[in-house]
């Protein structure tokens, strides 16, 4: 914004000085949405004064501009999705720090920006003189700023029941990034997998407690992944929900076509749309679902038993409700390079966990091939190593962990039963957290990856 100041003498009969202030119009700041097809806002963050405004431009098809964080958006503007070419303007007439996200892939792909928004300070205009001479003043100059992924719960072959088999939150590619709400909740979980056929298609499980219906979304991704570069993706993923009884109480095969049964009695595609969690591509699936406590298994396979890298989340959709997702799991088959296990989850304040990776006893569930000797490792929101395990009963000290956990693993109750698991307690604050399950050695075979909250 640019501010000048004009000082003129005029003379009559005697010298009157008169001196003001004026404002030559506000700053647009220019933001590219998705440029080149790449899942970031171009700048990131920008920095104007009070009445300037944002101009965000798509670069390519499918995103949006919501203020807020991912799955939590706070009102303040939502541009809807938009495809490649369209604008969308914003004066901003408060100071303040506005973070906002694209509603497909802000929680998976930390597709996220801030806008700061600073207060104008306007230039003072002194003494008279005899010409008028413009004296420009303050330019807005913006500067940049950057920054996956969900978690499921999941049980052995029957439909678990959260308790045995864990629960990871996972995001494509990236680590995911959020914004957290006031209380200390795990917000988004997630894993991305290989998906194959019988015992080894893809299992997520979760637990919902306290005394309210948790309204959630459930989505099974698969094409989606192909934008970060994944091989081998599932083509079409179809998705089911099963209570604690094993029972199918939902079920999606196409989001955009709702399979009526269960609990699912009304044309669910418009909800989804508003969730602000719409799949990218209609052959992926999604369920909303209105659950009291309890826990569930949502299952991801191929149609056809066709195979590939999937990806099964689900979302908070009612953070302020008296309940919470409290254990999360997801049991798949783990290989090398990209189709290792990558469990991801969203923790909106700080918050305990135990994080396990498990092989071995799941064979008391008749699951065959699993993992001999599973690793785990923890990352945060960008990217970085964190913490790692190989053997539970041996703590790895680096990182986070700067002190040995054995017996804080075994007073959790939730010590894994085999020495070869992995496993690691974390007090984490508030952000995105990726968990990635490997063979020791590059083995591969059926494993298990959880994320429980001590608190």
């Amino acid at each position: 914004m640019r501010i000048f100041s004009w000082r003129v003498t005029l003379v009559v009969i005697a010298a009157v000085s008169l001196g003001y202030a004026a404002t030559a119009g506000a700053t647009t700041v220019d933001v590219t949405v998705g440029p080149g097809g790449n899942l970031v806002f171009s700048p990131s963050s920008v920095t104007i004064h009070t009445g300037d405004q944002v101009r965000w431009t798509w670069g390519s098809s499918g995103h949006s501009t919501t203020s807020g964080s991912p799955g939590q958006p706070n009102g303040i503007w939502d541009s809807g999705i938009n495809n490649q070419g369209a604008t969308f303007s914003r004066t901003f007439s408060s100071a303040g720090t506005f973070p906002y996200y694209c509603v497909p892939h802000g929680g998976c792909c930390n597709m996220v920006g801030t806008v700061v928004v600073e207060s104008e300070t306007p230039t003072p205009t002194p003494h008279p003189t005899a010409t008028a001479t413009p004296h420009p003043s303050a330019t807005a100059t913006p500067r940049p700023t950057a920054t996956a992924t969900p978690r499921p719960s999941a049980t052995a072959t029957p439909r678990p029941t959260a308790t045995v088999t864990p629960r990871p939150t996972a995001t494509a590619t990236p680590r995911p990034t959020a914004t957290p709400v006031p209380t200390a909740a795990l917000t988004n979980i997630s894993t991305r997998s290989f998906v194959q056929t019988d015992d080894n298609v893809m299992i997520g499980g979760f637990i919902i407690q306290g005394t309210e219906r948790k309204s959630v979304i459930i989505r099974a991704i698969g094409p989606e992944l192909t934008q970060f570069g994944i091989p081998n993706v599932l083509l079409n993923p179809t998705l089911e929900l099963h209570d604690a009884t094993g029972a199918l109480i939902a079920s999606n095969n196409d989001w955009q076509t709702t399979i009526i049964g269960g609990i699912i009695i009304n044309n669910q595609v418009q909800q989804i749309i508003n969730s602000g969690h719409a799949p990218m591509d209609p052959r992926e699936s999604a369920i909303i679902a209105s659950l009291p406590a309890g826990n569930y298994t949502a299952i991801v396979r191929g149609v056809s038993n066709t195979t590939g890298v999937g990806l099964v989340e689900v979302y908070d959709l009612s953070p302020n409700a008296d309940s919470k997702l409290d254990n999360l799991s997801t049991r798949s088959f783990v290989q090398t390079a990209d189709n290792v296990m990558i469990g991801g989850f969203i923790i909106a304040a700080p918050k305990r966990v135990i994080i396990r990776a498990i092989g071995p006893e799941l064979t008391q569930f008749n699951v065959p091939n699993v993992l001999a000797d599973p690793t785990l490792e923890l990352h945060d929101g960008t990217g970085a190593l964190i913490a790692s395990n190989n053997n539970w009963q041996t703590t790895v000290i680096g990182g986070i962990i700067m002190d040995d956990q054995v017996m804080a693993i075994l007073n959790t109750g939730k010590a894994p039963t085999d020495g070869r698991e992995s496993a690691m307690i974390a007090n984490l604050p508030a952000g995105n957290y990726t968990a990635i399950v490997r063979g020791v050695n590059g083995t591969t075979g059926v494993a298990l990856v959880e994320v429980y909250d001590l608190q």
